[in-house]
């Protein structure tokens, strides 16, 4: 389970790849993405910024 406030920004859509886990974190609310890891490694979270012109790891 991760769970995220969203602190800047209105919104922010993210993506947990591999794992076709995509939420919308928003301003002043508390976000619960639940998945189940069953692959080892690391995970890559991407967070659409603000500007909506590039994706930030």
């Amino acid at each position: 389970m991760l769970e995220i406030l969203g602190a800047n920004g209105a919104e922010h859509p993210s993506v947990i790849a591999g794992y076709d886990l995509s939420f919308t974190v928003k301003r002043g609310q508390l976000t619960t993405a639940t998945s189940t890891a069953d692959k080892p490694g690391c995970l890559s979270f991407r967070v659409r910024l603000i500007s909506r012109r590039w994706w930030a790891n």
